[in-house]
């Protein structure tokens, strides 16, 4: 008997891990918006037409990003303290050092965007 296990990278996100988080008409290009999912604040933006999906709060800082961060060409940045990520990976950008962002699957569907799994860290 053969088993195959997968790692979360290799895990496809089912239907029913997906959950409704905001109407794509909510989310104008360039700009974000707090939304909940179980226990976590994750900010939900939109930069050059992509939904992206990470932890509202500054991992440099402690700000929190849906009072004082601004979304511009793919990336955020934190206004409080200057740390900018990308928002396609999380990183931090520029000579500032600081964690990795958590991020979130997203998924845009007939007028409505769904949050999916977190991405693994790293």
């Amino acid at each position: 008997m053969v088993i195959k296990i997968l790692c979360d990278m290799e895990r496809e996100t089912t239907l029913a891990e997906w959950h409704e988080a905001a109407a794509s008409g909510d989310l104008a290009d360039e700009q974000g918006l707090q939304v909940q999912k179980g226990r976590d604040r994750i900010y939900l933006c939109r930069s050059q037409g992509v939904a992206h999906a990470v932890e509202d709060r500054c991992s440099h800082g402690e700000a929190v990003f849906s009072e004082s961060g601004r979304v511009r060409r793919g990336a955020l940045l934190c206004l409080a303290h200057g740390a900018r990520f990308d928002l396609a990976s999380g990183r931090c950008l520029g000579a500032m050092r600081c964690p990795q962002l958590r991020r979130w699957h997203v998924r845009e569907e007939d007028g409505v965007i769904f949050l999916g799994a977190e991405y693994p860290p790293g």
